[in-house]
């Protein structure tokens, strides 16, 4: 697939997970390489800019890949669950989650190794993410090789890589500095 392709099925997607369904063992998560997309029928932040692809309530705020690059081991089953049931350290999505809904969901910043988490608090986000997120993905050989023309071509807010030309941009580096300046 080409990112044309993998951006359509994404506009048109199959079907929608709940976090729930994705915990389950036997995982239905494939330990395939590919792409994935969060789904939100709650914003977690008010001004989000031009949400582009709507299907039915939910809006697609995030795409990820699995692996980020060659050679790594990572794969969707993998990533997929480190934001299912990870922590903001090992999870951008849950880091950047955390940062605009930290008021709303009671949670604070805590550090680790140098790197943000929101400790027992993630219990809070994840209970989030059960009621207000949804996934899907497209399995992908090199998902490292479209990426930056899939997030920008479905304009998904919540991203920081390759895409600072997005209007949102700028509200996810404040609210994560912001996280990061409660720890000083």
């Amino acid at each position: 697939m080409d990112a044309k392709e993998i951006i359509e099925a994404f506009r048109a997607p199959s079907r929608l997970w709940t976090r729930g369904e994705l915990t389950t063992r036997p995982s239905p998560i494939p330990p395939a390489n590919g792409i994935y997309g969060w789904y939100f029928d709650e914003l977690p932040s008010p001004g989000i800019p031009d949400i582009g692809t709507i299907v039915g309530p939910w809006a697609l705020l995030y795409i990820g890949i699995a692996p980020g690059s060659p050679g790594s081991a990572s794969n969707l089953r993998k990533r997929l669950r480190n934001h299912l049931t990870g922590n903001a350290r090992g999870s951008t999505l849950r880091l950047t989650l955390g940062c605009l809904l930290a008021e709303r969901l009671g949670i604070s910043p805590f550090a680790a190794s140098g790197k943000l988490h929101f400790g027992e608090a993630e219990s809070n986000l994840s209970a989030w993410l059960d009621v207000h997120a949804r996934v899907t993905w497209v399995e992908h050989p090199e998902p490292w090789s479209v990426e930056a023309d899939v997030v920008r071509g479905l304009g998904v807010p919540l991203n920081r890589a390759h895409n600072d030309a997005h209007a949102f941009y700028p509200v996810v580096g404040d609210a994560r500095k912001r996280m990061r300046d409660q720890l000083r």
